[in-house]
């Protein structure tokens, strides 16, 4: 007895002893999928629908959400350019330099925490979190009144969008 699944997918027990014989006939555009004692048949056409799907709902919102990380990453460059050096006294030493390190240092450490938290916790909550915290500490940078302050703000920055990216490709590779 078979039983259809949601959008094409079929699953029915495993009596055929070869895969030849499991897809013979009018269903050889099927595939066999043999993980336990039941087979799970995925009709090609079923999957490409989903894959369209998908693609057109997702990718454009993943898109968007890593234009806007990466906007966040580099708008550091044009403050300078329009006085954010001067404003907090930045051009001595290293200090600028230190302003930009501290988000990537930041970033680099917590991409494989937030993934992992991002299994444990769920893509679904995890995600928009990351993305709450980073668009409302994007707003507190422009309330930032000295250097340590922004080398502060920078870092949390960092620890928020260094989930983002990883965390949406793991999304992606769940579905």
């Amino acid at each position: 007895m078979a039983n259809q699944g949601k959008e094409g997918f079929i699953i029915e027990p495993n009596h055929s002893s070869s895969h030849e014989e499991a897809l013979a006939g009018p269903d050889k555009h099927k595939e066999l999928l043999r993980a336990t004692k039941e087979a799970l048949i995925i009709d090609d056409a079923a999957s490409k629908r989903i894959v369209r799907k998908y693609d057109r709902r997702l990718l454009p919102l993943f898109l968007l959400i890593n234009l806007f990380s990466f906007i966040d990453r580099v708008n550091i460059g044009n403050a300078r350019l329009l006085g954010l050096q001067k404003d907090l006294q930045l051009g001595v030493g290293l200090r600028y330099n230190i302003a930009l390190m501290c988000l990537f240092v930041s970033y680099c450490v917590v991409e494989l925490p937030s993934n992992i938290a991002c299994k444990r916790i769920g893509g679904h909550l995890w995600i928009p979190g990351l993305i709450l915290t980073f668009s409302i500490l994007t707003i507190f940078t422009s309330l930032v009144e000295n250097r340590h302050g922004l080398y502060a703000i920078r870092f949390l920055l960092g620890c928020a969008e260094g989930g983002i990216s990883p965390g949406l490709v793991w999304m992606l590779s769940q579905l």
